[in-house]
């Protein structure tokens, strides 16, 4: 109503050409602003259905940045992160404050409320600019009084006066903006038949399903918990927080020495940790008198150390001798894990190594090390009862240890970031046990320990929540909504971690970054494309710019499944490649060589002047897309801006594509893709096309290195339909197989009629 009342912008597609005559300087201005956003998401066209879509767009967008904000100041006033701001309307405490710093406010129509809040979002902005920044196109119009005072008086309600301090509320609030309605269109056709989403818009409407904190508890803790229990052989708080775990009574960590890629590996550990596998057919001989060597490597499979790191005061306690008391005492060893058993091995090969050795050839030494033998080979015996398989030894594969800055976790599918706030939570854990632990691996990032970087534990705490969101957690997805409430959501949690930690408001370090992407297509007006090109130098990098934003046309449908990070390197291969070529035509040819054949290159090289400038080329980019922006006349500024921050969100979601990724979760879309991104689905995902949640996993599995985790919650129907047998057989069995898994069904996603699965995968190593 406004846009058509005020503004002469109707939602039919017709944009006035001349200004109302109403309109004072001020809202002419406002109004060429938002006539430039709209015709900006129009792509440059004039056609009337694309400027509806446009304006429809930007109606939704300025209405749920509006309800955000009011959310967001709402669940910020609980937290004390701010005054008392609207749960009193303009009779609430921050405001009075204002007003008592300038009395003459009261002379403005609305006693000067408008402003105060806008200087609250002002303030805020500087953290949460995307959710904030009153620049933003969205931005340019308040709601009218009667439709403000709506608003104060539903957030005001005293029926909902406990849901504000709940960090899920957000989450509910991204799920719910959409209506009942609204999923219905965009699910079935005008004679209620199912149909495939017409547009980006339609695909996150039909998947916007809230995953229960259980859920997330569950495959995070099988993740990312999973890892790190491993990494630390056990020895880890996450053991207890973790709740949902899924551990066997009778694990065995194994040392480096079993990991051939490892500087400790040992041929005998290699050889008997290969036996330990539970598929495996090899030989394993009873150990006799006289096998010394077999009977150090068994010891050597565990480092008793690595799990219990052995302290310079510890004396005799540390050691497992009361234990192999126990063991010698016994008259079978069932009360004993066999971690327990090689432990006491281990340190007995340590006791003896500055002595004779002795040790080792006890009776007891020999009898541990079958026990071993026995219940390795008893766990191949077919037909066993599920209480058997249970409690079975199960060897866990060597797993290096990370330091905590390493570790990069990604939702391909994030929404309100909801997998992500359960991760800072274990990352809490993680990074304080690698800074007590003065065996911490040095960070890639800098080379040095957690410990080393952050000498005390004051100085750590107070980096750590914008550590966390800085180098830890990545999001995406289709829907701009989530880069607002996902990166505020993170960004309230990061300030809860200040409370926990006791550090005032003024101490803290502004946290600017939330690693949140967004899968849009990139900047489409022709003019602005062609004078971008014409104003860079080199001449390269706009050519290399004009692939890339043809290539993300499809980001806003495919999302995660667009590998636009494997489309930018194949560019500047093949520019770099052209490019290293000419300089032996050039020398042929001033030597007296033979006239090289006449080639056309596809790219301009003026201006590249040696090699390292490709290792450089989309920091350039990004840095003349700032330039391009601020160096145009007042008259095209604002233009030139909408284009150069598009380019720079979509350099961002390239930057999350092409990240090695340590963990993976997601509750992706299901159904079929939209018409506009199935011609390219079907081509890159071949074994999966059938399903979007099949090509998410499969996708997923891609961003991971060996050994890492995925953990998702999808529909039930991939692990006994036929139309999925590719994808397990091909994608699960070979490349990630499963290691645990939840059979949910019915009335787990809220509004979602589907049956559930929660599980976990490893990627082969």
């Amino acid at each position: 109503e406004q846009l058509e009342g005020d503004f002469d912008i109707l939602p039919d597609g017709t944009i006035a050409e001349e200004d109302p005559p109403h309109l004072d300087n001020r809202q002419r201005l406002t109004r060429a602003k938002i006539v430039e956003s709209i015709r900006h998401r129009a792509g440059g066209s004039a056609q009337k259905q694309r400027l509806e879509e446009a304006i429809a767009s930007y109606v939704r967008e300025t209405a749920f940045t509006i309800l955000n904000r009011f959310i967001a100041l709402k669940m910020l006033e609980v937290r004390g992160l701010v005054q008392q701001c609207i749960s009193k309307g303009d009779e609430s405490s921050g405001f009075k404050e204002f007003c008592l710093s300038a009395p003459a406010i009261n002379l403005t129509p609305d006693k000067g409320y408008r402003l105060y809040l806008e200087c609250l979002f002002d303030e805020l902005s500087l953290e949460v600019k995307v959710l904030f920044d009153r620049h933003d196109s969205v931005s340019l119009v308040w709601p009218r009084r009667k439709a403000f005072e709506s608003l104060l008086d539903i957030l005001n309600a005293v029926d909902l006066e406990s849901v504000w301090a709940e960090d899920e509320t957000i989450g509910w609030v991204y799920q719910y903006f959409n209506s009942d309605d609204d999923r219905r269109k965009a699910r079935y056709d005008a004679k209620g038949k199912p149909k495939a989403p017409q547009n980006s818009y339609e695909l996150a409407v039909r998947n916007q399903f809230f995953t229960p904190r259980y859920v997330v508890e569950f495959l995070v803790d099988n993740t990312l918990g999973r890892t790190w229990f491993e990494m630390r052989q056990g020895n880890t708080t996450l053991a207890d927080k973790c709740r949902y775990l899924v551990r066997r009574p009778d694990e065995i960590f194994l040392s480096a020495m079993t990991d051939p890629k490892s500087d400790h590996a040992d041929a005998g550990c290699i050889t008997l940790a290969k036996i330990f596998d539970e598929d495996s057919t090899a030989d394993f001989p009873e150990f006799q008198p006289g096998d010394t060597q077999r009977l150090i490597d068994l010891a050597h499979c565990v480092n008793a150390y690595e799990r219990h790191p052995l302290e310079d005061d510890a004396g005799d306690e540390w050691w497992p001798w009361p234990t192999k008391a126990r063991m010698e005492a016994a008259e079978d060893l069932s009360e004993f894990t066999t971690q327990d058993i090689l432990d006491v091995m281990f340190c007995q090969c340590r006791a003896d190594r500055h002595g004779d050795g002795a040790g080792i050839e006890e009776p007891v030494f020999l009898r541990l090390a079958n026990e071993v033998r026995r219940r390795v080979l008893e766990a191949r015996e077919p037909d066993r009862t599920q209480e058997q398989l249970l409690k079975q030894p199960v060897f866990v594969r060597h797993r290096p240890r990370k330091d905590p800055r390493d570790l990069k976790i990604l939702d391909p599918a994030c929404g309100s970031s909801h997998f992500l706030i359960y991760c800072f939570d274990l990352l809490l854990e993680i990074y304080a046990e690698a800074w007590a632990d003065e065996q911490s691996p040095p960070s890639q990032l800098t080379g040095k320990t957690l410990r080393e970087d952050y000498p005390d534990e004051a100085s750590l705490r107070l980096a750590l929540p914008g550590l966390i969101l800085r180098q830890n957690l990545h999001g995406i997805d289709i829907d701009p909504r989530c880069a607002q409430i996902g990166a505020f959501a993170l960004w309230m949690r990061a300030q809860r971690a200040f409370n926990e930690f006791m550090i005032s408001r003024e101490e803290r370090p502004p946290i600017t970054r939330a690693n949140i992407a967004v899968a849009e297509p990139m900047p489409a007006e022709a003019d602005l494309l062609q004078a971008f090109k014409s104003d860079i130098k080199p001449a390269v990098l706009g050519q290399l710019m004009e692939v890339v934003v043809d290539k993300m046309r499809l980001a806003g449908d495919a999302g995660s499944l667009l590998k636009i990070h494997e489309e930018l390197a194949d560019a500047i291969k093949k520019a770099r490649k052209e490019w290293g070529e000419r300089p032996k035509e050039e020398q042929a040819m001033l030597f007296g060589g033979a006239q090289p054949k006449a080639q056309q290159s596809t790219f301009d090289f003026s201006g590249v002047t040696d090699d390292s400038f490709w290792e450089q080329a989309e920091a350039q980019t990004l840095g003349a897309l700032q330039r391009f922006a601020e160096s145009a006349a007042n008259g095209q500024r604002y233009r030139r801006s909408l284009f150069a921050e598009d380019a720079a969100a979509g350099f961002a979601f390239i930057d999350v594509c092409r990240t090695t990724m340590d963990v993976v979760l997601m509750n992706p879309p299901f159904g079929a893709g939209s018409v506009t991104s199935k011609k390219y689905i079907e081509g890159a995902y071949p074994r999966t096309k059938n399903d979007l949640y099949a090509a998410f996993v499969e996708r997923g599995i891609q961003w991971l290195h060996p050994r890492a985790k995925l953990g998702a919650i999808t529909s039930r129907t991939g692990f006994f339909l036929s139309s999925f047998q590719k994808w397990r057989e091909e994608v699960l069995l070979k490349e990630a197989p499963p290691t645990v898994f939840a059979d949910l069904g019915h009335g787990v996603m809220d509004a979602a009629m589907v049956e559930a699965a929660a599980y976990c995968l490893e990627v082969v190593a």
